[in-house]
């Protein structure tokens, strides 16, 4: 009875190390896709670079104190959903050689929010959005940065960062949509990010940026990122910079939205601007009242550090480069080799399935296993017994293995000549026979002859 629990036991301890083995296949096959669908991220088992525990926005929108000190109060059935917006949850980096992926998760988003805080303005009632902007600073580059220009109500000077790129994006910026980041650098230039979409179910946020161009701006390679990222709520409509964050600090509440800069003092300086940010641990320190210092808080780090020449996703790309019979035109009743090549173009090792159809009927399949880069040729022998004489469509196949997306080479297609073989005719076999025998009798008689003679 022992030895049969323990047999048992062991059974049990291989299949789940095969369930656990084929999970992490199936996860290490999945590529990310900017789609608006963050699932594929989870699918794919890629971790948080951070998780901020601490919702820190929600003590601070409730305070009516705060909120209401340079900017609109906002109403009480939307103060809960603006406090979620603004609140950051888990950042997650990973690249591949062409890109870095981003995805940023808060605690909850919306759509269409045009119209939820209000203010009179010369007896205008004025609607503006009411909800967060998002800003990550990237430091790249040990040593600095290639410009001294600050573009932010954050001073990175004062501890070991000095951003070398930024993206910034609003939600709902127009009310209906959620704004496409912005790439920006040092010297106020910058350029749209193209491949971003939103996750309102997920609350996430998730884009790629072109690694190459990056490094081409801040002349180096991409091997470190140390990253802040902060949650800012937007400020008034109306005053010297129109729509503006404000200080949501409860120590520094800020300046009046129609404020000039340089004028708040530091009684009413505006302290940084960030609802929420992580790292959690960071420590940010507010203006210190000069006439610049009345705009500019002071990060002092940490900030998030995260290594990207150990991150990589895998590409899965099997494609058939070749299809070549031999001979290239066959009789009925011949059999007529096919050679197939296919290359495991991805960067992952793959087991697929090779298949060869005539005319939809399949000829043979085989199970393959291809390098990343590798090409293999695989011959497969087409007995044309049966068949009549014509044109036929030879096709070779291969699957799209787990987590492919370029499946247009996963085909290949050949037209094919059988001809019929013109049977010899009995009648010019039997003519052809007696006029053998003939000659051959008449060769006999007159050698022969010839003989008697002699």
């Amino acid at each position: 009875m022992g030895y049969l629990v323990k047999r048992c036991i062991s059974l049990l301890l291989i299949i789940l190390f095969v369930s656990v083995s084929m999970r992490i296949r199936a996860a290490s096959s999945i590529e990310i896709v900017i789609d608006g669908d963050v699932s594929d991220w989870d699918i794919a088992g890629i971790s948080s670079v951070y998780v901020d525990p601490v919702g820190d926005t929600e003590a601070w929108s409730r305070n009516a104190s705060i909120v209401g000190v340079g900017s609109t109060a906002e109403p009480p059935e939307v103060v809960e959903a603006n406090d979620k917006c603004r609140d950051l949850k888990a950042l997650y980096i990973t690249c591949d050689k062409n890109w870095i992926y981003i995805r940023l998760d808060v605690a909850r988003l919306y759509s269409g929010w045009s119209e939820v805080s209000g203010k009179m303005v010369d007896d205008t009632l004025i609607f503006y959005s009411n909800v967060s902007c998002y800003h990550m600073y990237f430091d790249a580059v040990p040593g600095g940065q290639s410009s001294s220009a600050q573009a932010t109500d954050m001073d990175f000077a004062e501890g070991d960062f000095l951003w070398d790129f930024n993206i910034q994006f609003d939600a709902a910026w127009d009310g209906i949509t959620y704004s496409r980041p912005f790439l920006q650098f040092p010297d106020w230039s910058g350029v749209s990010v193209e491949d971003f979409a939103v996750d309102l179910g997920n609350s996430a946020f998730e884009m790629r940026l072109n690694r190459t161009f990056i490094e081409s701006r801040i002349n180096a390679p991409l091997t470190t990122l140390k990253i802040f990222v902060g949650s800012i709520k937007q400020g008034e409509p109306t005053g010297q910079w129109g729509i503006w964050p404000h200080s949501f600090d409860p120590q520094h509440p800020g300046c009046p939205g129609e404020a000039g800069w340089g004028t708040c003092g530091p009684e009413l300086d505006r302290g940084h601007d960030f609802a929420d940010w992580m790292p959690n641990e960071a420590v940010i320190e507010p203006p210190r009242g000069e006439w610049w210092e009345d705009w500019n808080s002071h990060f002092l780090g940490p900030p998030i550090t995260v290594e990207l020449a150990a991150v990589v996703i895998p590409v899965h790309d099997i494609a058939i480069i070749g299809i070549t019979p031999s001979p290239t035109e066959a009789f009925v009743e011949d059999e007529v080799t096919v050679s197939v090549t296919v290359k495991n173009s991805g960067t992952i090792t793959e087991s697929l399935t090779l298949k060869l159809y005539y005319d939809g009927n399949l000829i043979e399949s085989r199970n393959l296993t291809l390098s990343p880069g590798e090409s293999l040729s695989v011959s497969f022998t087409w007995k044309t017994t049966g068949l009549r004489a014509g044109e036929y469509t030879l096709r070779a196949e291969v699957p799209a293995v787990s987590g492919e997306t370029n499946t247009a080479d996963n085909v290949r297609t050949l037209a094919y000549q059988l001809k019929e073989r013109v049977p010899f005719p009995i009648t010019w076999i039997i003519a052809v026979a007696v006029v053998v025998i003939v000659v051959l009798a008449i060769l006999a008689v007159y050698l022969l002859r010839v003989r008697r003679k002699v």
